[in-house]
């Protein structure tokens, strides 16, 4: 089992597959909709317009710039992050690249 250990348990939230908190009793995400943060912008105009509500710019705060994800990644820590979160990966559609 991995460890990671925080310094307190409110650092711990972003560490949770993004599922367990959707996720109803019959195992099925209980939402109507998830925006993703890689398709923010599509996303929330898409749900505007299905809303009928004026779109509005998104905020940017905090932004930084990265390399592509893989780069950060070898074979070990790709299968941590494949075991800890393949809820999400499958749930949302999600594919390691290289």
């Amino acid at each position: 089992m991995e460890i990671c250990p925080p310094k307190d348990v409110a650092e711990t939230a972003w560490l949770e597959p993004s599922c367990s908190a959707w996720i109803s009793l019959d195992g099925k995400i209980a939402v109507d909709r998830v925006l993703k943060l890689e398709t923010l912008d599509t996303d929330f105009a898409a749900l505007c317009e299905d809303l009928g509500t004026p779109l509005v710019p998104l905020p940017r705060t905090n932004q930084s710039e990265h390399a592509h994800y893989s780069t950060y990644y070898d074979d070990e820590t790709r299968d941590i992050v494949a075991r800890r979160y393949a809820s999400d990966i499958e749930s949302f559609g999600y594919r390691f690249e290289a």
